[in-house]
């Protein structure tokens, strides 16, 4: 149950945990309201899940190993911090000789809009997981709940094989709806494409 709840709870290098993941499978949202604010259901539980796992293993073996409880606290922490570590590893090793839109994750993304009269440009940041082969990628950012109808152009950017790539670029758009918008977003959805694939992450 303890192992469970870590693997559960931790999040990976990619900033999300496996929790995240299964609800966002069964189709519920891992939080309580929209753009990832309120309750975490998944942070709720997994600590449910990992005070029920603690609680019942020092009862079971606290007379045994009367130290168990330090231990267990440690192994938490211990494990907190290497898990992302060797998942990241993993996925390096597994798909070294991958190419195509399965080879690219994207960790997270911020942009800096400033807008003259209707051309927006975005001064914009990302990390890329780039786990395979390719040395390119088609990346275009995309505004959420965008009330001022943003297109911004997509752009070619050229990246490393098999590293994580920290990227700032330029890239310039339209706003379609107003003018003068500007400010720093810091969750922004991605889209990439490869070899005519494309592939959205939404942060």
């Amino acid at each position: 149950m303890v192992v469970f709840s870590l693997i559960f709870l931790t999040k990976l290098h990619l900033d999300y945990s496996l929790g995240d993941r299964l609800f966002e499978v069964l189709g519920v949202s891992p939080w309580t309201s929209k753009e990832q604010s309120g309750l975490h259901i998944t942070a709720l539980l997994g600590f449910v899940l990992l005070i029920i796992g603690v609680v019942g293993t020092v009862r079971h073996y606290r007379s045994k190993y009367p130290k168990i409880l330090s231990r267990i606290i440690i192994g938490c922490f211990a494990f907190t911090f290497i898990y992302p570590i060797l998942i990241e590893k993993i996925m390096f090793l597994a798909k070294h000789n991958a190419s195509g839109i399965n080879s690219i994750d994207v960790k997270d993304g911020r942009c800096n809009f400033q807008t003259v009269e209707t051309v927006v440009k975005a001064n914009c940041t990302f990390t890329f997981y780039n786990y395979g082969k390719e040395k390119s990628i088609v990346v275009k950012p995309i505004m959420k709940n965008n009330d001022a109808d943003i297109e911004i152009e997509e752009r070619t950017v050229s990246i490393s094989p098999h590293s994580r790539v920290n990227l700032g670029t330029q890239f310039e758009g339209k706003q379609r709806n107003g003018t003068g918008f500007s400010g720093t977003l810091n969750q922004i959805s991605i889209e990439i494409m490869v070899n005519g694939n494309r592939k959205r992450f939404d942060e």
